[in-house]
């Protein structure tokens, strides 16, 4: 898996000269019409609160901007080879996603840090997690969000899924995963012994988790669409370079994600509809999982009140996260004082929001993060 992501890594950077726009130009681009609105005629209509967010619009500088691009960034791919139309529905999704990342930035602002902290529950451990505490009384969806071919991450979701079966003993608890490619036909198809004996439609990194699931009793069911299959991106020649682009459009673009997030969506609510008494663990990257990027799984399922859990070794996809909740220095110095005890056993910090509010913008209800100690750090003792 390594060698397929950083496979795709160097799609993103071979034979693209720059990115078509960054999220941040369009940022300033919306910025300088939200001011010309602010200074004209129309201002005398404008409510306070639209008075307030173009006020923080201008107040926002290049390191805002630089979190924004890290976020979004991805979903800014060149246009060479793209249709008009494609490429017309692309900014208008563009600019939602940009639009929502503003709205966040000014809930975090206006309600400030400060007040954002008092709804967190902050712990940080060493060794394994204990979910029980965590989980909510009951759920029929629970979505964990990762950072892909993370080994910790890994061992973490499988501690997850094999707790949530305990804690929900009544319930048939299914494993959707990002990582399995769905049945070409059939909207609801659970992975049979024959299929987990033979093999099946995985990335290989994933398949040994799915088939230890599978053998304690948890239903496995792919969500991927087969036609993206990664071993169906075209080889890094030359003459391949447009091809790759198509591949990544339909993969990662604005338009591509919603797609396959809908294309997911269909698969989840057919489990439900043949089984209503299913509680669905959906396995997917953290882009796709958060409440906090733009039509997000848990967003299109938000009738089934989901719950969030967030794995990732930084916050390079997430700065929202650390903008609203960030770690104190009392997380730190505890961590350290950890690694000082025992240096092997990982170390995670554990925030658990208390309000959903605070879950929307942060994008989870539980974010799991690998605590790091830099040289300068660990020399400090």
């Amino acid at each position: 898996m390594k060698k397929n992501l950083l496979w795709l890594f160097m799609l993103l950077l071979t034979g693209i000269p720059a990115w078509a726009q960054g999220a941040s130009s369009l940022a300033k681009e919306m910025l300088q019409s939200a001011v010309r609105q602010a200074s004209g005629p129309a201002k005398a209509s404008l409510r306070p609160v639209e008075l307030q967010k173009i006020a923080r619009l201008k107040q926002l500088n290049e390191d805002n901007f630089a979190d924004l691009d890290r976020m979004l960034e991805t979903y800014f791919l060149p246009a060479v080879g793209i249709s008009r139309k494609r490429l017309a529905e692309n900014k208008k999704l563009q600019k939602e996603m940009v639009r929502q990342w503003l709205e966040m930035d000014f809930y975090i602002a206006r309600q400030g840090v400060r007040a954002l902290g008092q709804h967190v529950y902050p712990l940080t451990i060493q060794g394994r997690v204990n979910y029980f505490p965590l989980l909510p009384a009951d759920s029929r969806l629970i979505v964990l969000g990762e950072y892909h071919d993370t080994a910790w991450i890994m061992e973490e979701v499988e501690n997850a899924v094999t707790q949530i079966q305990q804690a929900y003993p009544s319930r048939t608890i299914y494993y959707a995963s990002e990582f399995i490619y769905a049945h070409p036909q059939e909207e609801f198809y659970v992975l049979g012994q024959t299929e987990l004996k033979r093999g099946f439609g995985a990335v290989p990194s994933y398949e040994a988790l799915a088939k230890y699931l599978a053998q304690k009793g948890v239903r496995v069911i792919g969500l991927e669409d087969p036609v993206l299959r990664i071993e169906k991106i075209p080889k890094l020649r030359p003459e391949d370079v447009l091809a790759r682009k198509q591949w990544l459009w339909n993969a990662v673009s604005p338009v591509g994600m919603s797609k396959r997030n809908q294309y997911w969506v269909r698969r989840i609510r057919a489990i439900y509809r043949n089984d209503p008494n299913a509680l669905v663990v959906v396995h997917a990257g953290n882009a796709h999982a958060c409440y906090n990027h733009f039509r997000s799984i848990p967003w299109l399922l938000k009738d089934l009140k989901p719950f969030v859990i967030s794995f990732s070794s930084n916050t390079e996809s997430n700065p929202l996260l650390e903008k609203a909740v960030p770690l104190s220095a009392a997380d730190i110095r505890q961590a350290k004082e950890l690694f000082c005890q025992d240096p092997i056993q990982p170390i995670l910090h554990i925030r658990q929001m208390k309000g959903k509010r605070t879950a929307l913008v942060a994008g989870c209800d539980v974010h799991i993060g690998l605590y790091r100690l830099n040289k300068a750090s660990a020399g400090q003792r």
